[in-house]
């Protein structure tokens, strides 16, 4: 009989806990079904996204392997760059799209639309391991327009310790440009020092252009000598 009345005090005690958390339960469970279903919605979404992102993608990779390409393959490359750029935006393929979109732009020499581009691929967000090869590429086109300042200003954006050499060389590529020979030649000097011992051939173009520098300066010299 003690053992009876034991078993309906603890059905008791778990009505009453039943009246009073039971709701609060059940709320709990439908938020946590709710939740999961709707992080596997987004992973599905996702997924869509990625596979369309992919596909076009691919195609695009196609179209601007084509050398000599005509106005028509062209005009279909920027389509496909664009549908990228805007329905994926944010994402690898988004990003992919305006740089596309960039190279088209600088081979036909329109350099304003090729920084627009960059720029907007820079808005994107991109990886820290894709953002300084986007700022080197920027500061490019802006050296090609003469903008010099802009361009040493980019590289100071997005330096890291594995772009270290190649951006001291754009660096001195810049200065030359600019004509700020002893800038460039410290530039070309840092690029060398950062060099791996076997990569000959980088050593062998910066060497080279460290030459550059010495003609230019011998020049510039001969001419200051002339002036009256």
């Amino acid at each position: 009989m003690a053992e009876h009345l034991t078993e309906e005090e603890q059905l008791e005690a778990l009505k009453r806990w039943w009246s009073k958390n039971g709701s609060g339960l059940i709320v709990s469970i439908i938020v946590v079904l709710a939740a999961y279903s709707g992080y596997q919605f987004w992973q599905n979404q996702r997924m869509t996204q990625d596979m369309a992102g992919s596909a076009v993608y691919n195609e695009l990779l196609e179209a601007m392997a084509v050398e000599n390409r005509s106005d028509e393959q062209t005009s279909s490359a920027k389509f496909l760059a664009k549908q990228l750029q805007d329905e994926h935006d944010g994402t690898f393929y988004g990003i992919s799209g305006a740089l596309f979109l960039a190279k088209m732009a600088v081979e036909s020499n329109d350099l304003e639309t090729a920084q627009t581009e960059l720029q907007q691929a820079l808005g994107q967000g991109p990886s820290s391991a894709l953002k300084p090869v986007i700022l080197m590429r920027l500061a490019k086109v802006q050296m090609a327009k003469g903008d010099f300042d802009s361009a040493l200003a980019s590289l100071d954006k997005g330096q890291t310790q594995a772009f270290v050499g190649a951006f001291a060389e754009l660096r001195g590529d810049i200065y030359k440009a600019k004509g700020s020979i002893q800038q460039a030649r410290g530039a070309y000097q840092l690029a060398l020092d950062s060099l791996e011992s076997q990569d000959f051939s980088r050593k062998s173009i910066l060497e080279r252009k460290m030459d550059g520098l010495s003609s230019a300066e011998i020049k510039e010299v001969s001419s200051q000598g002339t002036q009256p």
